[in-house]
């Protein structure tokens, strides 16, 4: 039928045949590539819960509150905490009040 010179001569064989193995081939490697590449962005936009408060608006307030608290609670007693007034605390509530809305 068909012998090995034939098949060598034909250029369907010499240059097809290698050229769709390539581009099989590069579509199966693409796609393992970009798959590595989209677990790689995923595993780094997972963040820290600090920083995922800082950056969620519902949740930032409540770290606010919680900030205002330890700076109020490590200076309470000082001299130099005259900037925590009933007014600043006000001002801090409805700043508050504002993110929630």
């Amino acid at each position: 039928m068909f012998n090995l010179k034939t098949l060598q001569r034909n250029k369907t064989v010499k240059y097809g045949v290698p050229m769709l193995l390539l581009i099989v081939g590069g579509s199966f490697g693409l796609r393992e590539f970009t798959q590595i590449r989209y677990d790689a962005q995923k595993i780094r936009k997972k963040l820290d819960p600090s920083l995922e408060a800082k950056v969620d608006v519902q949740r930032q307030s409540v770290i606010l509150q919680e900030e205002y608290e330890v700076v109020g609670a490590c200076r309470a007693n000082s001299q130099r905490t005259r900037w925590w007034t009933p007014a600043v605390m006000e001002a801090v509530k409805l700043k508050e009040e504002s993110f929630r809305a």
